[in-house]
């Protein structure tokens, strides 16, 4: 059975690049590469059912959209 292991890897290298861009001057493209990285370990977690997983995912990727938002809006 195929667990789309290749999404997490996908996902963790985003989540590194997002990270790096983060703190090296390019914030909100940092947010938007972890927030693509996020919903992407939502989907692996998903095909896996697990559910810490997606919980915890989903309330970072809650607070990065806040961010996005905030970040649009002003």
């Amino acid at each position: 059975m195929d667990n789309q292991g290749w999404i997490r890897w996908v996902a963790n290298a985003l989540q590194l690049v997002g990270y790096f861009m983060l703190i090296n001057d390019g914030f909100f493209t940092g947010l938007l590469v972890k927030a693509v990285s996020d919903a992407l370990i939502l989907v692996w977690a998903g095909y896996n059912k697990l559910y810490d997983v997606i919980f915890v995912a989903a309330i970072f990727s809650a607070l990065n959209f806040d961010k996005i938002l905030k970040l649009v809006t002003n």
